[in-house]
């Protein structure tokens, strides 16, 4: 991760915004795009060369640090924890889940019981 202190403003900005609302789907570039003036392609080129991955793979590193800390505190079920994160059902959870880490929700939930 790129030094905070050389890191574009305007990433910055897309980047607190789309910590502050980790969610799941699609992410909100004409927001961004009204909000700092930059086009989906511009900061696209600015993540990648800053923060080395793409916005969708920062927010997706982000959402399965929140599920690993979700599922280990053992505080929500399954279906709070995809429901709070915004995935559609828990098929889409489970698939979600699988697809970036070999191993599906319940498989994670037991290695930390």
């Amino acid at each position: 991760v790129a030094d905070v202190h050389s890191t574009d403003a305007r990433l910055l900005r897309v980047l607190e915004s789309l910590n502050s609302q980790l969610r799941a789907g699609p992410l909100p570039f004409e927001s961004w795009k009204r909000e700092t003036g930059l086009s989906r392609v511009q900061l696209e080129r600015i993540a990648r060369k800053q923060l080395g991955v793409s916005l969708r793979a920062h927010r997706d590193e982000g959402l399965l640090s929140e599920i690993r800390r979700s599922l280990a505190s053992g505080q929500e079920s399954l279906k709070e924890t995809a429901a709070r994160l915004g995935f559609f059902d828990a098929p889409h959870f489970n698939r979600w889940v699988r697809k970036h880490t070999g191993r599906n929700p319940r498989e994670l939930q037991r290695a930390w019981d």
